[in-house]
Protein backbone atom coordinates (compact mmCIF):
# COMPACT_ATOMS: atom_id res chain seq x y z
CA UNK A 1 0.00 0.00 0.00
CA UNK A 2 1.39 3.35 -1.09
CA UNK A 3 1.70 6.12 1.78
CA UNK A 4 -0.25 8.71 -0.04
CA UNK A 5 -3.29 6.37 -0.06
CA UNK A 6 -3.51 5.84 4.07
CA UNK A 7 -5.03 9.41 4.70
CA UNK A 8 -8.01 7.74 1.90
CA UNK A 9 -8.20 4.58 3.54
CA UNK A 10 -8.31 5.65 7.00
CA UNK A 11 -11.02 8.03 6.10
CA UNK A 12 -13.06 5.11 4.61
CA UNK A 13 -12.55 2.81 7.36
CA UNK A 14 -13.79 5.58 10.11
CA UNK A 15 -16.44 6.81 7.42
CA UNK A 16 -17.63 3.39 7.46
CA UNK A 17 -18.20 2.68 10.91
CA UNK A 18 -19.97 6.24 11.33
CA UNK A 19 -22.05 5.11 8.43
CA UNK A 20 -23.14 1.62 10.00
CA UNK A 21 -23.84 3.54 13.19
CA UNK A 22 -26.06 6.10 11.76
CA UNK A 23 -27.87 4.03 9.10
CA UNK A 24 -26.50 5.16 6.19
CA UNK A 25 -25.14 1.43 4.73
CA UNK A 26 -29.53 1.30 3.66
CA UNK A 27 -30.27 4.87 3.06
CA UNK A 28 -28.08 7.87 2.73
CA UNK A 29 -29.39 11.11 3.63
CA UNK A 30 -30.15 13.14 0.10
CA UNK A 31 -28.80 16.29 1.76
CA UNK A 32 -25.21 13.84 1.89
CA UNK A 33 -25.72 12.74 -1.50
CA UNK A 34 -26.08 15.58 -3.30
CA UNK A 35 -22.87 17.32 -1.50
CA UNK A 36 -20.67 14.01 -2.33
CA UNK A 37 -21.98 14.28 -5.85
CA UNK A 38 -20.99 17.95 -5.86
CA UNK A 39 -17.56 17.38 -4.47
CA UNK A 40 -17.22 14.31 -6.47
CA UNK A 41 -17.71 16.24 -9.82
CA UNK A 42 -15.19 19.31 -8.31
CA UNK A 43 -12.57 16.90 -7.50
CA UNK A 44 -12.89 15.02 -10.87
CA UNK A 45 -12.84 19.03 -12.33
CA UNK A 46 -9.39 19.97 -9.99
CA UNK A 47 -8.06 16.36 -11.19
CA UNK A 48 -8.28 17.69 -14.95
CA UNK A 49 -7.02 21.36 -14.11
CA UNK A 50 -3.62 19.62 -12.13
CA UNK A 51 -3.45 17.56 -15.47
CA UNK A 52 -3.50 20.62 -17.59
CA UNK A 53 -1.37 22.17 -15.31
CA UNK A 54 1.21 19.17 -15.23
CA UNK A 55 1.68 19.06 -18.66
CA UNK A 56 1.64 22.68 -19.55
CA UNK A 57 4.52 23.36 -17.32
CA UNK A 58 6.35 19.82 -18.22
CA UNK A 59 5.96 18.69 -14.37
CA UNK A 60 3.27 15.59 -15.14
CA UNK A 61 6.41 12.93 -13.86
CA UNK A 62 6.40 14.80 -10.50
CA UNK A 63 2.42 14.63 -10.51
CA UNK A 64 2.75 10.93 -10.79
CA UNK A 65 4.78 10.89 -7.26
CA UNK A 66 7.59 11.34 -4.95
CA UNK A 67 8.39 14.24 -2.08
CA UNK A 68 7.01 17.05 -4.18
CA UNK A 69 3.94 19.70 -4.52
CA UNK A 70 2.54 18.11 -7.49
CA UNK A 71 2.63 14.58 -6.00
CA UNK A 72 1.26 16.05 -3.19
CA UNK A 73 -1.72 18.15 -4.42
CA UNK A 74 -2.71 15.19 -6.60
CA UNK A 75 -2.94 12.62 -3.43
CA UNK A 76 -4.83 15.12 -1.58
CA UNK A 77 -7.55 15.68 -4.46
CA UNK A 78 -7.01 11.55 -5.09
CA UNK A 79 -8.59 10.97 -2.16
CA UNK A 80 -11.04 13.37 -1.58
CA UNK A 81 -12.20 11.73 -5.06
CA UNK A 82 -12.37 8.47 -2.60
CA UNK A 83 -13.97 9.02 -0.04
CA UNK A 84 -16.62 11.63 -1.60
CA UNK A 85 -17.43 9.23 -4.79
CA UNK A 86 -17.75 6.07 -2.33
CA UNK A 87 -20.27 7.47 -0.69
CA UNK A 88 -21.77 9.26 -3.54
CA UNK A 89 -21.94 6.07 -5.79
CA UNK A 90 -23.28 4.15 -2.93
CA UNK A 91 -26.28 6.52 -2.78
CA UNK A 92 -26.80 5.89 -6.10
CA UNK A 93 -26.36 2.26 -5.92
CA UNK A 94 -29.02 2.34 -2.94
CA UNK A 95 -31.35 4.59 -5.16
CA UNK A 96 -31.43 3.15 -8.24
CA UNK A 97 -29.56 -0.65 -7.90
CA UNK A 98 -31.65 -1.54 -5.04
CA UNK A 99 -34.27 -4.43 -6.83
CA UNK A 100 -34.21 -8.65 -5.99
CA UNK A 101 -33.88 -10.43 -8.56
CA UNK A 102 -34.19 -14.34 -7.80
CA UNK A 103 -30.02 -14.62 -7.41
CA UNK A 104 -29.67 -12.01 -5.53
CA UNK A 105 -29.32 -14.48 -1.78
CA UNK A 106 -27.28 -16.58 -3.79
CA UNK A 107 -25.36 -13.67 -5.08
CA UNK A 108 -25.18 -12.73 -1.25
CA UNK A 109 -24.44 -15.69 -0.19
CA UNK A 110 -21.04 -16.15 -2.43
CA UNK A 111 -19.93 -12.12 -2.12
CA UNK A 112 -17.41 -13.19 0.70
CA UNK A 113 -15.84 -16.66 -1.11
CA UNK A 114 -15.65 -14.30 -4.19
CA UNK A 115 -13.24 -12.37 -2.61
CA UNK A 116 -11.66 -14.65 -1.43
CA UNK A 117 -10.83 -16.65 -4.80
CA UNK A 118 -10.80 -13.98 -6.98
CA UNK A 119 -6.97 -13.49 -6.90
CA UNK A 120 -6.23 -17.20 -8.12
CA UNK A 121 -9.39 -16.78 -10.90
CA UNK A 122 -8.52 -13.60 -12.50
CA UNK A 123 -5.02 -14.73 -12.96
CA UNK A 124 -6.21 -18.57 -14.21
CA UNK A 125 -7.83 -16.29 -17.09
CA UNK A 126 -5.31 -14.19 -17.60
CA UNK A 127 -2.98 -17.15 -18.22
CA UNK A 128 -5.23 -18.95 -20.13
CA UNK A 129 -6.04 -15.96 -22.45
CA UNK A 130 -2.43 -15.71 -22.56
CA UNK A 131 -1.88 -17.41 -26.44
CA UNK A 132 -5.00 -15.50 -27.85
CA UNK A 133 -4.29 -13.58 -30.44
CA UNK A 134 -6.76 -10.75 -29.54
CA UNK A 135 -5.97 -6.72 -28.43
CA UNK A 136 -5.13 -6.74 -24.93
CA UNK A 137 -7.88 -4.51 -24.65
CA UNK A 138 -10.52 -7.75 -25.35
CA UNK A 139 -8.47 -9.73 -22.79
CA UNK A 140 -8.68 -7.82 -20.06
CA UNK A 141 -12.84 -6.97 -20.45
CA UNK A 142 -12.93 -10.78 -20.79
CA UNK A 143 -11.05 -11.56 -17.80
CA UNK A 144 -12.91 -8.88 -15.74
CA UNK A 145 -16.55 -10.06 -16.65
CA UNK A 146 -15.42 -13.59 -16.84
CA UNK A 147 -13.32 -13.11 -13.22
CA UNK A 148 -16.47 -12.12 -11.82
CA UNK A 149 -18.70 -14.77 -12.61
CA UNK A 150 -16.18 -17.36 -12.51
CA UNK A 151 -15.45 -16.14 -9.19
CA UNK A 152 -18.82 -16.17 -7.27
CA UNK A 153 -19.82 -19.24 -9.36
CA UNK A 154 -16.19 -20.88 -7.80
CA UNK A 155 -17.45 -19.37 -4.23
CA UNK A 156 -21.10 -21.06 -4.47
CA UNK A 157 -19.81 -24.47 -5.36
CA UNK A 158 -17.61 -24.29 -2.70
CA UNK A 159 -19.73 -22.76 -0.35
CA UNK A 160 -22.92 -25.69 -1.70
CA UNK A 161 -20.95 -28.40 -2.26
CA UNK A 162 -17.81 -28.65 0.49
CA UNK A 163 -18.42 -29.74 3.58
CA UNK A 164 -17.35 -26.81 6.32
CA UNK A 165 -16.54 -24.39 3.98
CA UNK A 166 -19.84 -22.41 4.18
CA UNK A 167 -19.21 -21.74 8.23
CA UNK A 168 -15.51 -19.78 6.81
CA UNK A 169 -17.06 -18.09 3.67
Amino acid sequence: MNLWEWPACLTLFVLGIAASRRGWLTAIPDQLRTRCRTATFATIAAIAVLLVLAVSLDTFDDLLGGWNWWALAFAAVESALNVFGSVWLLAVAQRYLNRRFRWTPILGRSAYGAFIVQGPVLIALAVALRPVLVPAEVKALVVAAGGVAAAFALAWLLISRVPRVGRVL
